[in-house]
């Protein structure tokens, strides 16, 4: 697959973990095989890191997986290459922020400027409901300590209209002044390049 110069990662995600994802892997260990083609490959493997144990809180989902099945995988394939996908949490962030180069991850824009309480402010906002879902400010807080400070984040409202917003500043500047979409329609859009752990 590497070598058709199509196929730069692959996806992992747990079934049922997402939209559409009912075809999804049932257990990780069961892929070890494919694990061990993108190791020696040198492939990235591009991890939905949650959980779909009935029984864990779904606000808990990231942290377990990171117990369950980051840890394992981490400690049996010493060379593969790992991007955490979307992380959510502070527990992701300091997993990630621990590991090796092997290991890296990506954040969302909407992890970055919400939090839970947000999915309830004036009522329920399902639009703002989409897996992984918001988490706590703490954790919003340790992605925004984790995001690069000259991260450009994009936000636009209601395109096409005579009241459109569209502001573009850095992960550092929208800290201090976070952008307030309210209830309308919003793209977020980031640019960011590699960060190098020190």
């Amino acid at each position: 697959a590497k070598e058709s110069g199509f196929i730069h990662g692959v996806k992992y995600y747990p079934a049922g973990a997402t939209t559409n994802s009912d075809a999804g892997v049932t257990g990780l260990e069961r892929a070890y095989p494919a694990l061990e083609a993108l190791e020696e490959y040198d492939l990235p493997l591009l991890v939905h890191g949650e959980t779909t144990d009935p029984a864990v809180d779904v606000f808990d989902r990231e942290a377990v997986f990171i117990e369950r099945v980051l840890v394992p995988v981490r400690n049996r394939f010493k060379r593969l290459r790992i991007v955490f996908e979307h992380v959510t949490t502070k527990e992701a962030v300091q997993f990630v922020e621990s590991s090796d180069d092997l290991m890296a991850a990506t954040i969302t824009p909407q992890h970055l400027l919400l939090n839970r309480s947000a999915i309830f402010q004036g009522g329920i906002r399902p639009h703002l409901y989409c897996l992984p879902v918001l988490k706590r400010e703490v954790h919003r807080q340790a992605l925004l300590a984790a995001a690069s400070p000259d991260t450009q984040l994009c936000v636009a409202s209601n395109l096409t209209l005579p009241d459109q917003m569209i502001a573009t500043a850095t992960v550092g500047e929208w800290r201090r002044k976070p952008p307030q979409p309210g209830r309308r329609p919003t793209v977020y859009l980031m640019l960011a390049g590699p960060r190098v752990k020190t």
